[in-house]
Parts: C-alpha cells; sequence; structure tokens
C-alpha cells in the first residue's frame, strides 16, 4: 500500500486531524533526523519517534478494503479528521501521501488502523496501531538528551541554583565515590 524504501525518506510531515495539534514537519540531514520548531529553526528530532514511525510506515500492509465511499471517510477519520503524513525525498518530491484514521479491535482480525491513500477513495485496515506513534505536539518529538557524555569521565558538576551553589566531585581518595560540597555521598 504504501510502498517507499525508507533509505529514500528526508523529510516527514504530519498533519494532525486534531485543530489543536501540532504539524510536525521533519528533515533528514545525513543520519539525523531533525525537527521545525519555528518557520527557520530546527532543532534534534527523537530518533525512537523517527524510527518507529519510518518502521510502522514501511509495515503498512492492508488487510482488507473497508469501502470506496467518500462519504463513509469520516467514519473511519480518514477525512480531514484523521492524521495525514506525506513522505518526501531529498528533491521534497512526494514518496507517499496517506491519512491515518481510527483504529478498532475487530473479532477474528485483532487491532486494525484505517488507512487511505490521499488521492484514492479507498479505505483500508490494516492490521497495525499506527497511531500510537503520531503524538501532535512538538514537544514530543524533540530529542530530550541534554548531556551525550559518558559520566565515567566526569571529574566535577557545579550546580547553579538561585544563590547556592553544589559542587559534585568525584572522590580521588576513593575511585567510584563522589562528593556532595566536599561531604561522602
Amino acid at each position: 500500500m504504501v510502498k517507499v524504501d525508507s533509505s529514500t525518506i528526508a523529510y516527514m510531515e504530519i498533519y494532525p486531524g486534531d485543530p489543536a495539534g501540532d504539524t510536525i514537519i521533519l528533515r533528514k540531514i545525513d543520519t539525523l533526523w531533525e525537527i521545525r520548531v519555528q518557520p527557520e529553526m530546527w532543532k534534534p528530532a527523537s530518533a525512537r519517534y523517527t524510527r518507529s514511525i519510518i518502521r510502522q510506515i514501511s509495515e503498512i500492509k492492508p488487510a482488507f478494503i473497508v469501502t470506496t465511499e467518500p462519504d463513509q471517510w469520516h467514519r473511519f477519520k480518514v477525512d480531514t479528521t484523521g492524521v495525514r503524513i506525506v513522505l518526501r525525498d531529498a528533491q521534497e518530491k512526494v514518496l507517499a501521501d496517506f491519512i491515518v484514521g481510527n483504529f478498532n479491535f475487530l473479532p477474528g482480525q485483532g487491532m486494525v488502523t484505517y488507512v487511505r491513500l490521499t488521492d484514492e477513495p479507498t479505505v483500508y485496515a490494516v492490521n497495525e496501531f499506527i497511531e500510537l506513534g503520531l503524538s501532535p505536539k512538538i514537544n514530543d518529538w524533540r530529542d530530550a538528551t541534554l548531556i551525550r557524555d559518558s559520566w565515567r569521565d566526569w571529574k566535577i558538576i557545579e550546580i547553579s541554583c538561585r544563590d547556592k551553589l553544589f559542587v559534585i566531585a568525584a572522590d580521588t581518595a576513593t575511585p567510584g565515590n563522589w562528593t556532595l560540597n566536599s561531604r561522602p555521598v
């Protein structure tokens, strides 16, 4: 259904069906993903979120056709209320454009999500629970890592909070132990 070589995806655009949600725009620079937080401001994106959505997209396979009638799209949230995903290559050519709708539990079928390619009337049920990875909030997509380093290399950490200073230091007399303001921790 969505046949895309994941290595060719350079941009992901995720448009929420919920007006209160944020439009998520991601771009790949070399092997790292960035998220647009303002029109000309990009920040590192969560590798977990981007890997998850790319994996889920690559696994989308239709189980069966639900409807081909546009007047039924609203029942499955594959109209303007669904989550629209647009994938583009490095030249910004559209690789895939589809809408992820409701999910449902069907006896004998299990969990299904309804998906429709934007330029087609057919709604498919797919045997994936896709919506879990589609958070509508930009901050959920950002890489929240503050420090990327091995704590074993650290010797001293100073934390300044209002008018107080906290000093956490490696105890040179006893390797592996630390002090807080010169007191053993």
